[in-house]
């Protein structure tokens, strides 16, 4: 028997995984670098891109500053950044790998706010 939340935890994590491999590249094309987005350009790039819109609570959780992602949706945003953290690309000598496989060679510096 599968224990109850695994779909949605699974659904979570290849959300996150697509999300962490095109947004960050996707918002800085078409907003420039920057630690933060609006909730407007966020939506717009999800949007552009053809992304499933199951994922905006967790790109808003990673590109909204602090306070407006409090205010706006009072979700626990350190859960989702933290998720997001976990699905970033690796980059080592065998090309790209998951960020939480063991004996990584490199590494990809987290894109968006900490």
């Amino acid at each position: 028997m599968v224990p109850a939340g695994f779909f949605r935890k699974f659904k979570m994590r290849r959300l996150a995984r697509l999300y962490a491999a095109r947004l960050p590249g996707l918002l800085v094309q078409d907003y420039g670098a920057g630690e933060t987005y609006s909730d407007v350009q966020i939506t717009a790039c999800v949007r552009r891109a053809k992304l499933p819109e199951a994922g905006l609570l967790l790109a808003r959780a990673v590109f909204l500053p602090e306070p407006e992602f409090e205010l706006k949706y009072g979700t626990d945003q350190a859960a989702l950044r933290e998720l997001y953290r976990n699905s970033l690309p690796v980059i080592s000598s065998s090309g790209m790998q998951n960020s939480n496989e063991p004996g990584i060679a490199g590494s990809v510096t987290f894109v968006g706010p900490s």
